[in-house]
C-alpha cells in the first residue's frame, strides 16, 4: 500500500493507559504548566464526532495554545492558501499522467475513478496532477464512501483550530503546507506513477483496509486499531509519514509545556505505538490519561 494511501487512512490510536477506547488524552506532571491535551482525528470524521468527547469544548477553552498539523489549516478554505497548495500539486509539463501512464493504465486509472465519483471521469480532468496527488484523491473518495455524510467546507482538524481561533486561542501548526505536500509529493514522479497503478491494481484490498480503519476509530476500539497498525508496521513509509514527524514535534511540544497549556489536535496515527507521541510523552515523565 503506497505511503500517500497510508497517511490518508491512518487516523489510529492506541492505549496505553486504559482498556477504554479514548481519542482526547490529557498530559500533567513534570514540570508542565498545568493540564495540556491531545486530541486524535480521522480527517474525514462527521464533526458531530465533537460531540460524542466528554469535556472536549471544555478542554479547548482551558488552554493557550492549539497546534494543528498545519500552520494554515485553520485557513484553509482561504483563496490563497488554495492557490499555494494547488501550485505545490501540479505536475512538470513533461510529466503529465497522458505522459507518464500507457493507454491501458489510463483507462483502468479512469474507470477506477469514475466508479467512486458515480460520474465519468475524463483524463483532462486530472491529467495536470501529479500521480501522488491522484492517489489522496482516490483515498479520500474511499474515505468519503464510508463517512457519506462529510463536508469538505466542516472539515475536523480545521473546524477545531477555526473553534480556537473563535476563543481568541492562540493556534499555530507543527507544519508549513509545502513541508507537508513535499513530504507526500517528494518521491519522483515516476514511482509516484507506480504506487498509484498498484492502488488500481489493488482496489479491494484498500477498500477493506479503509473500512476497518473507519469502523474502528468511530467504534473507538483500541484493539482493532492495534492490530490494523501491526499489518502495517513494516512498511518503511510509516517511518517518515508519522515516526519522523513525531520527533520533530515533540521537540515543540516539550519546549511549550513548562510555560503554556496546549492542545495539539493531529491525526491520530501520530499517538500510536512505541513512537507515538503518548508512548514517547511517557517516555519523558509526563503523566498521559484518557479524558474520562
Amino acid at each position: 500500500m503506497s505511503k500517500k494511501f497510508i497517511l490518508s487512512l491512518f487516523s489510529l490510536i492506541i492505549c496505553a493507559v486504559s482498556v477504554q477506547a479514548q481519542l482526547l488524552w490529557k498530559v500533567e506532571g513534570n514540570g508542565a504548566k498545568g493540564t495540556s491535551y491531545i486530541f486524535g482525528t480521522h480527517h474525514v470524521a462527521p464533526l458531530s464526532l465533537i460531540d460524542s468527547i466528554p469535556d472536549f469544548n471544555t478542554a479547548l477553552e482551558s488552554v493557550d495554545i492549539v497546534i494543528g498539523e498545519l500552520e494554515q489549516m485553520n485557513s484553509i478554505n482561504d483563496t490563497d492558501v488554495q492557490q499555494s497548495m494547488m501550485n505545490l500539486m501540479i505536475a512538470p509539463p513533461d510529466s503529465t499522467l497522458n505522459i507518464v501512464l500507457d493507454a491501458a493504465q489510463s483507462d483502468s486509472l479512469l474507470a477506477f475513478m469514475s466508479e467512486y465519483a458515480g460520474m465519468p471521469i475524463p483524463l483532462n480532468s486530472i491529467n495536470m496532477f501529479k500521480p501522488g496527488v491522484v492517489s489522496m484523491q482516490i483515498a479520500m473518495f474511499q474515505n468519503m464512501k464510508l463517512f457519506p455524510d462529510f463536508n469538505m467546507q466542516q472539515q475536523l482538524d480545521a473546524n477545531i483550530l477555526q473553534k480556537a481561533s473563535s476563543l481568541s486561542k492562540q493556534v499555530i501548526g507543527f507544519e508549513s503546507l509545502e513541508q507537508q505536500m513535499n513530504m507526500l509529493l517528494g518521491s519522483s514522479i515516476k514511482e509516484q506513477a507506480q504506487e498509484l497503478m498498484e492502488e488500481v491494481r489493488n482496489k479491494e484490498l484498500s477498500e477493506e483496509k479503509a473500512k476497518k480503519l473507519a469502523n474502528a476509530y468511530m467504534e473507538r476500539n483500541i484493539q482493532e486499531l492495534e492490530n490494523i497498525l501491526i499489518d502495517e508496521e513494516e512498511n518503511a513509509s510509516l517511518n517518515t509519514l508519522l515516526y519522523r514527524r513525531n520527533a520533530a514535534w515533540m521537540k515543540k511540544i516539550l519546549n511549550l509545556l513548562p510555560d503554556y497549556n496546549i492542545f495539539v489536535v493531529v491525526g491520530a496515527g501520530h499517538l500510536v505505538g512505541e513512537k507515538g507521541l503518548i508512548k514517547e510523552l511517557l517516555k519523558e515523565g509526563y503523566k498521559v490519561s484518557p479524558v474520562d
